[in-house]
């Protein structure tokens, strides 16, 4: 579904798998592709039909080819288990480059075939494997979200906002943290309500958790179940302001209740990952996609479409800024809450 820290988040972004493809598959797992190698490869956790997230992550797969000039073998995974089952058949056809997926959910299935190949290179975006094979790289979605809870700190009148999740993963634990802490540093008398709906997918539920924010007082609250249209085109009607994590997802739920927008930038991010050196042995770690990689925006308060500015004080989109360019420049640390650095 979304750009920001639609997070989501990758994770709260993914939707149902589809059963419809498109696009070449690899050869299927035990066929190592009658002997053709490729260079590198990119395994969809879901169809790129499935949700925008992945559509912008195909995006990013031709933006490198197209700006990096290199051949990149492309699939879709129709259901979980496809991902392990493409991931191994890119293995077994000798991807001499490197072989990448992208989201939480694929991160079981990219341990198991890492494991079976190990002098193959391996990434994967939106979570983390701890392998020597494999190079992880996770958004620091703790500094985006820092900045969205300085500006709905600085929007609420009532000094409460609110936060819904999907499910209580450790990405949305980031998320969750870099929210709470913005918002205190904005104004300490701040109180953050933050629940998860256990799902990505009930937005009936999600909408019932925002209400029930609201009648605690939340006058802006971010959504960031996987399912937020509901959320989106409620709250006019109960009173709130969103904090949106996805501009389409915004104008499609009607902007009149949307303060601002915040977002990952999906296709970047793949194309950053492509461009890496991928030259040697292969190389384990993680590196963590910070707002100084440029992979983050925010409507009106580092960009503006004109949809969101007279909503948003300039003293509002100054301060949220200046927390932007002050985590930038390192004088501002947020910390991720799942390692403490």
């Amino acid at each position: 579904m979304k750009r920001l820290l639609v997070l989501l988040l990758g994770l709260i972004l993914l939707t149902a798998c589809s059963t419809a493809t498109t696009g070449a598959q690899p050869a299927p797992a035990g066929d190592p592709g009658g002997g053709q190698d490729c260079g590198y490869a990119f395994v969809h956790a879901s169809t790129i039909g499935s949700s925008l997230f992945e559509k912008w992550a195909e995006d990013g797969v031709q933006k490198a080819k197209s700006e990096l000039g290199v051949a990149i073998d492309s699939v879709e995974s129709a259901t979980p288990t496809a991902i392990a089952d493409n991931l191994r058949a890119f293995a077994q056809r000798g991807c001499k480059k490197m072989i990448a997926t992208i989201s939480f959910s694929a991160s079981e299935a990219l341990t198991q075939v890492a494991k079976e190949f190990p002098n193959q290179q391996f990434a994967i975006l939106d979570a983390e494997v701890n392998l020597p094979n494999v190079r992880s790289y996770a958004w620091a979605v703790e500094q985006a979200t820092y900045v969205a809870g300085v500006a709905a700190a600085r929007l609420s009148k009532s000094k409460t906002i609110g936060a819904v999740f999907g499910m209580e993963v450790p990405p949305l634990k980031r998320w969750q943290a870099g929210y709470e802490l913005g918002a205190k540093a904005a104004d300490p008398a701040t109180k953050v309500l933050v629940n998860y709906v256990g799902s990505f997918s009930d937005p009936a539920k999600a909408l019932t958790l925002a209400i029930a924010q609201k009648q605690q007082g939340a006058d802006v609250i971010l959504p960031a179940s996987g399912s937020n249209l509901g959320v989106i085109s409620e709250s006019v009607k109960n009173g709130f302001s969103v904090a949106a994590v996805d501009p389409e997802e915004a104008q499609k739920g009607g902007r009149a209740g949307v303060a601002f927008t915040m977002w990952m930038k999906v296709a970047d991010s793949v194309r950053l990952l492509f461009g890496e050196d991928w030259t040697g042995a292969p190389k384990g770690g993680t590196r963590n996609l910070t707002l100084k990689d440029g992979v983050f925006e925010f409507d009106p308060l580092t960009t503006s479409s004109g949809a969101y500015d007279a909503k948003v004080p300039a003293d509002v989109v100054k301060e949220a800024k200046a927390a932007y360019d002050g985590i930038v420049a390192g004088t501002i640390v947020v910390k991720n809450p799942l390692t403490g650095q």
